[in-house]
Protein backbone atom coordinates (compact mmCIF):
# COMPACT_ATOMS: atom_id res chain seq x y z
CA UNK A 1 0.00 0.00 0.00
CA UNK A 2 1.64 3.20 -1.10
CA UNK A 3 1.22 6.75 0.15
CA UNK A 4 -0.86 7.84 -2.86
CA UNK A 5 -3.47 5.16 -2.19
CA UNK A 6 -3.63 6.10 1.49
CA UNK A 7 -3.94 9.78 0.64
CA UNK A 8 -6.84 9.09 -1.73
CA UNK A 9 -8.51 6.82 0.84
CA UNK A 10 -8.40 9.48 3.55
CA UNK A 11 -9.48 12.17 1.09
CA UNK A 12 -12.62 10.24 0.12
CA UNK A 13 -13.28 9.23 3.71
CA UNK A 14 -13.13 12.90 4.70
CA UNK A 15 -15.39 13.98 1.84
CA UNK A 16 -18.01 11.31 2.58
CA UNK A 17 -17.98 12.01 6.31
CA UNK A 18 -18.35 15.76 5.78
CA UNK A 19 -21.30 15.14 3.43
CA UNK A 20 -22.90 12.85 6.02
CA UNK A 21 -22.27 15.44 8.73
CA UNK A 22 -23.84 18.17 6.59
CA UNK A 23 -26.92 16.05 5.82
CA UNK A 24 -27.30 15.18 9.50
CA UNK A 25 -26.98 18.83 10.51
CA UNK A 26 -29.51 19.97 7.90
CA UNK A 27 -31.91 17.26 9.01
CA UNK A 28 -31.47 18.25 12.65
CA UNK A 29 -32.28 21.87 11.77
CA UNK A 30 -35.35 21.22 9.62
CA UNK A 31 -36.58 17.78 10.66
CA UNK A 32 -35.86 17.56 14.36
CA UNK A 33 -39.49 18.18 15.30
CA UNK A 34 -40.67 15.13 13.40
CA UNK A 35 -37.93 12.98 14.91
CA UNK A 36 -38.70 14.36 18.36
CA UNK A 37 -42.38 13.42 18.06
CA UNK A 38 -41.50 9.92 16.87
CA UNK A 39 -38.96 9.28 19.60
CA UNK A 40 -41.15 10.73 22.33
CA UNK A 41 -43.80 8.17 21.39
CA UNK A 42 -41.30 5.30 21.48
CA UNK A 43 -39.27 6.34 24.54
CA UNK A 44 -39.83 8.43 27.63
CA UNK A 45 -37.56 11.28 26.63
CA UNK A 46 -37.93 15.00 27.17
CA UNK A 47 -37.35 17.59 24.49
CA UNK A 48 -34.22 18.82 26.26
CA UNK A 49 -32.79 15.30 26.42
CA UNK A 50 -33.54 14.72 22.74
CA UNK A 51 -31.89 17.91 21.53
CA UNK A 52 -28.97 17.43 23.89
CA UNK A 53 -28.41 13.91 22.59
CA UNK A 54 -28.74 15.07 18.99
CA UNK A 55 -26.18 17.83 19.56
CA UNK A 56 -23.84 15.36 21.28
CA UNK A 57 -24.06 12.89 18.39
CA UNK A 58 -23.26 15.60 15.84
CA UNK A 59 -20.36 16.88 17.96
CA UNK A 60 -18.87 13.39 18.39
CA UNK A 61 -19.21 12.70 14.64
CA UNK A 62 -17.47 15.99 13.83
CA UNK A 63 -14.65 15.25 16.28
CA UNK A 64 -14.12 11.72 14.99
CA UNK A 65 -14.16 12.92 11.38
CA UNK A 66 -11.49 15.49 12.13
CA UNK A 67 -9.29 13.14 14.14
CA UNK A 68 -9.54 9.99 12.04
CA UNK A 69 -10.07 11.35 8.50
CA UNK A 70 -9.01 14.97 8.08
CA UNK A 71 -5.82 14.94 10.17
CA UNK A 72 -4.35 11.79 8.54
CA UNK A 73 -5.21 13.15 5.09
CA UNK A 74 -3.49 16.47 5.85
CA UNK A 75 -0.48 14.64 7.28
CA UNK A 76 -0.19 12.54 4.14
CA UNK A 77 -0.48 15.66 2.00
CA UNK A 78 2.39 17.25 3.93
CA UNK A 79 4.58 14.13 3.81
CA UNK A 80 3.91 13.16 0.22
Amino acid sequence: MDIVLLREFFMWATILNVILLAVTTIFSIFGAGVAMRLHSQLFTITEEQFYGTLYLIIAIHKFLTIVFCLVPWLALLIVG
